[in-house]
């Protein structure tokens, strides 16, 4: 299987960091973002196979995903799911 071009847009660093080394370690090159506009500029110059957006990121996230939907297509996106933190003991 030929790797994936992924973008990760989360606000929380280390979700990025997650998905970042998860991606790397299956070989797929994994680009990640803070913030939407960072993405969109990004997308802007590149091309995604795959695109893991933080479903609570805002009004500012869905309208970049429809922007940048209609001029560089990404093959599938995905809303990612926060879960609640645990406490530890």
């Amino acid at each position: 299987m030929q790797p994936l071009r992924v973008v990760v847009i989360d606000d929380e660093p280390s979700t990025c960091a997650f998905l970042r080394a998860v991606f790397a370690a299956e070989g797929h090159q994994c680009q990640t973002f803070l913030r939407a506009e960072e993405a969109e500029q990004y997308l802007a110059a590149n091309e995604a196979d795959l695109a893991m957006v933080d479903v609570y990121l805002g009004p500012r996230a869905s309208r970049m995903r429809k922007k940048v939907l209609i001029r560089h297509p990404v093959r599938r996106w995905l809303g990612t799911i926060k879960l609640p933190q645990t406490r530890r003991f």
